[in-house]
């Protein structure tokens, strides 16, 4: 005859087994998470990165297509009306201000590129 507590051992043994099992998987989908949400981040940042990178490029583009347009002492005197009404714009507080700032800032990049050294 078996004991009370061999055949509550016999009876809980599968049911432990269980638990044991979806813990172990449990912890295995957690870990996923986490590198998941690693990579979630890591792609977040290189985005953000590359679209500054596109952003930069682009007010190079801008100021590269003026400086062919106007050349010379003529990108000068574009960059002053740029300038003024950059001024302008930031007096009326106008979300446009920006923009024309990053292109004026992209011609005195261009400029600076283009100094004989």
């Amino acid at each position: 005859m078996l004991h009370w507590d061999d055949e509550l051992e016999r009876r809980v043994a599968p049911l432990r087994a269980k638990v044991e099992a979806e813990n172990h998987k449990i912890a295995e989908l957690q870990s996923k998470l986490v590198h998941a949400e690693m990579e979630a981040l890591r792609l977040g940042w290189y985005l953000k990165r590359m679209e500054e990178e596109n952003r930069r490029l682009q007010e190079m583009l801008q100021a590269a297509a003026l400086g062919q347009a106007w050349g010379g002492e003529g990108l000068d005197e574009v960059k002053e009306i740029l300038e003024q009404a950059w001024l302008e714009l930031v007096l009326i507080a106008s979300p446009k201000a920006e923009p024309l700032g990053a292109l004026i800032r992209s011609l005195e990049a261009l400029k600076v590129w283009q100094s004989p050294r």
